[in-house]
């Protein structure tokens, strides 16, 4: 069974492998998590050296029997060929209400088939506060904006995400101080509003520090 995108990867490859395997963890679901990687995978994680599909599915059941209300960001750092090299925060609490946030770094090889043959996994953390925590969205996987067209609707999105506070990391994706993603995409052809894939979100909303702010905004906005 392979696991698309296959190597070697190229940055759109290589930027949609690193989603799909954030989608992944998000959904905390360790037998299907461990179906992305070969039935011999090595692995660092910390001080623990899982071997082989079964021990990794392990160490997944007791981490996330931990880390509860597990919410993670990775993002691509480098790639070539069949390897690919992530950063990655998440948060979580555990069964006494304390909250933390870890920040990591992955290194990642892939076999033929696509799937994850090592991964090795260096991760520091710290405690936070609830008032601290960034990431927010429900539990499962992150939000993204679904637009029915970007050529239509990004011009819009341009010029208002900057006056909120939003620096453009690269094409359609936006992050705040606080490291809140914003990522848009074109809607696939041939689904509904609201669907997975469709175009449109429940609700976003956006926080201006003022009611001053809301003006300037409004002003800016309806001049476009």
């Amino acid at each position: 069974m392979s696991r698309p995108p296959l190597p070697p990867f190229d940055e759109a490859s290589a930027r949609e492998k690193v989603r799909l395997a954030e989608d992944g963890w998000n959904s905390r679901d360790p037998a299907k998590v461990a179906l992305a990687y070969t039935e011999d995978t090595r692995w660092r994680n910390r001080a623990e050296f899982p071997r082989g599909r079964d021990e990794a599915r392990v160490f997944l059941e007791r981490k996330w029997a931990r880390e509860l209300d597990y919410r993670l960001i990775k993002e691509l750092w480098a790639f070539s060929g069949n390897r690919i090299a992530v950063r990655y925060a998440y948060e979580y609490h555990d069964d006494s209400g304390n909250w933390y946030r870890a920040y990591g770094n992955e290194n990642w090889e892939f076999a033929p088939d696509g799937l994850m043959r090592n991964r090795h996994a260096s991760i520091n953390e710290h405690p936070i506060s609830e008032e601290e925590r960034k990431f927010r969205w429900p539990l499962g996987r992150r939000p993204d904006v679904l637009v029915s067209s970007l050529e239509i609707s990004m011009p819009f999105y341009d010029a208002l995400l900057p006056l909120i506070g939003f620096d453009e990391i690269r094409p359609h994706v936006w992050k705040n101080a606080d490291r809140f993603f914003i990522q848009f995409r074109e809607a696939h052809q041939g689904t509904s509003p609201y669907d997975r894939y469709g175009a449109g979100m429940n609700h976003i909303g956006f926080g201006a520090p003022d009611p001053q702010t809301v003006v300037l905004i409004r002003d800016r906005m309806g001049a476009l």
